[in-house]
This record gives C-alpha cells, sequence and structure tokens, in this order.
C-alpha cells in the first residue's frame, strides 16, 4: 500500500493522487510486487500454542458469540483448515475469531503462517482487507440450492453449513423462478363496505392461528399463542413517515397511512413505540428464536 492516499493495486482500485504528488518524493512504503518470494506462495505452517499468540489491539472486527459457535463447530466438525496470519512477534493479523473458537474446544495450539514481509502500516492494512474482502462476495443462489440440496440428499446436518433452517428456507425460496402468470398472485378487490375480520377475532387455519389486534397488549399474545412461545419472528413494524409522499408511488394501488407511527410520533415516543412492541415479541419467543425486522426497507436479523 502507498501513503497519500492511493490504495492496493489488488483491490482494482485507482489511486487518488493530489494533483502536486507527482512532485513529492517517492514514499518509502512499497506494493508487495509478484516478485516477493511470500507472494509467490512460499509460506511456512507452523503449529504454534494458543497462548504464544497476541491478538492485534487494533484489530476493528467485532465477533458475536453465535459466529464463534459456529466456527467451533466447522473446527470440531472438518478441522482446522485455514491457518492464523501472524507477525514476527506471533501478533495475530488475522484468525482472531478461529482462535476463540479453538479456545472454545480446548484446542492447546493452532496452525500459523508468519507474514514477515509486511511493515507495520501494510500490517493494519491487512487486517481491514482480510475482514473487507469477505464482504463483497455474493451468492448464486440457483448453485447453492443445488449444493444444499446434495447434502441433504447425503444425510448431512445442513447447519454444518454455517446457515440456520429457516435460512436454508430463503435460499430455496430465492432459487425458486417467479411465478410466471401474475394474475395468480392479484388480490380481489373485496366487497365494498364488507368487514370480515374485526378486532380480537382469531382464526384458527389448521395448525396455524391469526389473530387481529394490538401488538402492543399483552392478552394479545395470550389469545394468538395459548401459552405456547414463537421460535421465529418476522415483522414489518411502522417507519414513523408518513405513507403518502414516501411508500405510495404513481400506480393503481394506494395505501392508507398507519394508525400510528406515522410521522406524528417525536424519537423519543417512536423509541418507546418501538420497545413496547419488540419487547412483547421477545418476551413471548423461545430461548434461542430468530427474528426478522424490516424497517425502512432493510431486513435485519436478530
Amino acid at each position: 500500500m502507498r501513503r497519500g492516499g492511493s490504495s492496493c493495486s489488488q483491490t482494482g482500485m485507482k489511486p487518488n493522487l493530489a494533483p502536486n504528488s507527482r512532485r513529492r518524493r517517492r514514499p518509502s512504503v512499497e506494493i508487495i510486487s509478484s516478485r516477493h518470494p511470500h507472494a509467490a506462495g512460499a509460506l511456512k505452517v507452523e503449529d504454534l500454542a494458543i497462548q504464544q499468540l497476541t491478538p492485534h489491539q487494533n484489530n476493528p472486527r467485532l465477533h458475536p458469540k453465535q459466529q464463534i459457535d459456529k466456527l467451533a463447530r466447522a473446527i470440531n466438525d472438518f478441522g482446522f483448515l485455514i491457518p492464523v496470519v501472524i507477525d514476527d512477534q506471533n501478533i495475530v493479523l488475522a484468525g482472531h475469531a478461529r482462535i476463540e473458537a479453538a479456545k472454545q474446544l480446548a484446542l492447546p495450539s493452532v496452525p500459523c503462517v508468519r507474514a514477515s514481509h509486511l511493515n507495520e502500516t501494510q500490517k493494519r492494512a491487512f487486517t481491514i482487507l482480510d475482514n473487507r474482502v469477505a464482504e463483497e462476495a455474493t451468492w448464486d443462489f440457483q448453485l447453492l440450492a443445488k449444493e444444499v440440496e446434495f447434502l441433504h440428499n447425503e444425510g448431512i446436518d445442513l447447519t454444518t453449513t454455517g446457515f440456520e433452517i429457516a435460512e436454508i428456507e430463503m435460499i430455496f425460496d430465492a432459487a425458486t423462478p417467479p411465478a410466471s402468470n401474475p394474475e395468480d398472485d392479484r388480490i380481489p378487490d373485496p366487497t365494498p363496505h364488507c368487514i370480515v375480520t374485526k378486532p380480537n377475532d382469531l382464526w384458527i387455519l389448521d395448525e396455524h392461528r391469526l389473530f387481529c389486534g394490538d401488538a402492543r397488549r399483552q392478552d394479545s399474545f395470550a389469545a394468538l399463542l395459548s401459552g405456547n412461545a414463537a421460535q421465529l419472528i418476522f415483522v414489518d413494524p411502522p417507519y414513523n413517515v408518513k405513507i403518502r409522499g414516501h411508500v405510495s408511488g404513481k400506480g393503481r394501488i394506494k395505501h392508507r397511512e398507519f394508525a400510528q407511527a406515522s410521522g406524528e410520533k417525536t424519537s423519543a415516543q417512536f423509541t418507546k413505540f418501538l420497545e413496547g412492541s419488540l419487547g412483547l415479541l421477545a418476551e413471548h419467543s423461545a430461548d434461542g428464536f430468530t427474528s426478522f425486522v424490516r424497517i425502512g426497507g432493510i431486513l435485519t436479523r436478530c
């Protein structure tokens, strides 16, 4: 990496040079070229005790327990296949989460590769790059669904892939082509002034229950769940913005304003509104439940 606004050539980014940068002395930090012995793949794997390794104090990446648990399971099932990257002082540059997973499994040591050729600036840049580049990848859901289906037919526990069961269902949904006839999904116009469902109505649909009520009231959950706890939540709360001018476009269908949180609440009031409804959802859910909360067009998995 070169100072002065330029970036690693591996990323394909064009250096952002200042107008007078051509008159400046060439910086001492150089881009690692393909002639470097380590760039040609001459890295040696060392087996080091975990106690000998020091986490990078400036590592900005956070690793939740759920990720550590998945990595621990992967290491237990497949082995420690991806070495930790360290420098000459045994400071970890990449692999912090894998080390935590190894500690969870009580492993005495982990495989490491030593990046002796990097200077201090390059180490810090690589620590960020190693975490960032993985975020650029996307999925081919049709190929992914085929791979998951193959594993399923082989009798493999599909959660060993790192996906939860609910996420695997979404993978197959994403790989399924949409219906060819849009008329099949068209909702018929209701009979004017004919109200079928009223507040506090409970519909029993075989094993499913559908309740019309206020999600901020305890008795709504009591009527819906009848003492059971939810395993999965998918909720799309209002955004505290008006529908008109924000959601409804120029199409034939115009949405009504939300009954509440349609732009009339202050930030504090809206926060309390969400805390009340989402808090009740969590209260009536089983331990380890999965929730998908969609706010402002962004779907967040909690």
